[in-house]
């Protein structure tokens, strides 16, 4: 039977068209108004459409079928043969390729401390390889089995594995997977892991990849460590004040804090007494955080010079101790001066006293001798013994010299008392050519003393020489 509408050839008896879906007409004797395909395009041998005869090898015309039904017949079966090859090819293109689902084999790392971790999202490319190779019949068990040398290089050439192998490496690499954010995360944050495919190389590796986006939320960040740098720091006075120089020893155990180093403001040329600031260098907050997971609490401290022994640089009483020493040997050498025979027989003294000491500090630090002078002062009224008095009683100072006192760290004095002379001279004539050492005038002592020395030294006068 054929369809009035659509041409299209169906079975006997038919009353819908299985291509259009129209309803066929039926005729008086059962068939359609058309009739059936064999009534009308069929004849006996001999006979014509109309039933007359014919000679036989003559050619035989059918005029049944019109050249519309028939280019009709023709197009439509040309066009159901086309649908069905088109639909074998798209059914075995899909057939062929195997899906892979990207998330399968996506991992996604969190690393860092709370408020600057970090996120990477990374494939698995070697399982992701094996699986695709296993996808497609690649006996991938021998060749992993393979020995690393050129026999078997020539073995893999010589195969067709090789070339799917290559197929599907290049369509692997072909996918790039992005993340929408990757630094300064917290825990809570959330990250979306997306993927770019290469759609062309996926085809010919034969493989489908899925790659729908994954949101993923932060953990596991450590919360930021905080120490203090200063901790591990030994720190240590060498030498002398006013000379004295620090010394940086650094044992911190902590790795962020033995990775940097400390510098003073001053270095050297310290006195005792003097503060110095002590930095961190070679520290940055957000790179510390970010590698070791810690920030310094503190990156600046200060420290006092001591422990060391140094001279005396400031004009201030001298301590107790000091000056017991001090008087203690003057008083001593003067009565020795005194009492030594080549003066003895011409001179005495009565009323020996202490008056007080001057106290004299350079005004430098930047020496490493003459830091200091002390002048001890004592008094006493001599007296001419010859018997053609020389003089008459008369008040006599006698300042005796100590230079460059120290204090030890341990706080004692280190006081060289081995060198020691009376400083001035007197008009007190006595003997043949000898004057009575020390000065009767306070005032020409202190000038001489002190004052002269005013251009280096820093002078002061204590006790009853104020």
């Amino acid at each position: 039977m054929i369809c009035p509408k659509c041409s299209h050839v169906m079975s006997e008896g038919s009353r819908f068209c299985d291509a259009c879906g129209a309803k066929l007409e039926e005729t008086g004797t059962g068939q359609t108004e058309q009739g059936s395909f064999a009534e009308a395009g069929s004849s006996t041998p001999g006979a014509n459409m109309t039933g007359q005869a014919v000679p036989v090898g003559e050619t035989v015309v059918k005029k049944g079928i019109s050249k519309p039904v028939l280019f009709g017949l023709i197009g439509g079966g040309i066009f159901f043969v086309a649908a069905m090859i088109t639909l074998l090819i798209v059914f075995l293109l899909m057939d062929n390729k195997t899906q892979f689902n990207l998330r399968d084999y996506t991992e996604v790392k969190f690393e860092g401390v709370e408020g600057n971790g970090t996120a990477t999202a990374e494939l698995d490319n070697a399982r992701l390889l094996e699986d695709m190779a296993r996808s497609r019949d690649v006996d991938v068990d021998r060749i992993k089995n393979l020995e690393a040398n050129f026999d078997d290089l020539d073995e893999m050439l010589n195969n067709n594995d090789v070339q799917k192998v290559l197929e599907m490496y290049s369509a692997m690499q072909g996918i790039q997977v992005d993340l929408d954010q990757s630094e300064g995360l917290s825990n809570g944050d959330t990250v979306v892991v997306s993927y770019t495919i290469n759609q062309e190389k996926a085809d010919i590796a034969k493989v489908e990849f899925i790659g729908e986006p994954i949101t993923k939320t932060v953990s596991g960040l450590n919360e930021v460590e905080e120490i203090d740098p200063f901790e591990g720091l030994s720190i240590s006075f060498e030498g002398t004040s006013p000379n004295a120089y620090v010394v940086f020893q650094n044992d911190n155990k902590n790795e962020a804090a033995s990775r940097v180093w400390f510098e003073a403001d001053r270095s050297n040329g310290l006195k005792l007494g003097d503060t110095i600031r002590v930095s961190v260098k070679g520290y940055d907050e957000d790179e510390f955080i970010k590698s070791y997971g810690v920030r310094f609490s503190q990156t600046e401290k200060e420290y006092k010079v001591e422990g060391v022994e140094g001279y005396i640089t400031e004009n201030q009483d001298l301590d107790p101790e000091a000056l017991d020493v001090m008087m203690a040997a003057t008083e001593d050498y003067i009565k020795g001066y005194l009492d030594d025979k080549s003066r003895a027989d011409a001179i005495k003294a009565d009323e020996l006293k202490y008056e007080g000491y001057y106290l004299l500090t350079n005004k430098s630090s930047d020496v490493w001798y003459g830091v200091n002078k002390v002048y001890m002062v004592y008094s006493a009224t001599v007296r001419s013994k010859e018997k053609k008095k020389q003089f008459k009683p008369t008040k006599v100072y006698f300042p005796v010299e100590y230079d460059d006192i120290k204090v030890n760290a341990n706080g004692s004095y280190d006081i060289n008392t081995n060198y020691k002379n009376i400083l001035g001279s007197t008009n007190l004539n006595f003997g043949f050519w000898e004057t009575v050492n020390g000065y009767t005038s306070k005032e020409d002592m202190k000038e001489e003393l002190v004052d002269a020395d005013g251009l280096d030294y820093i002078g002061k006068a204590y006790g009853e020489l104020e």
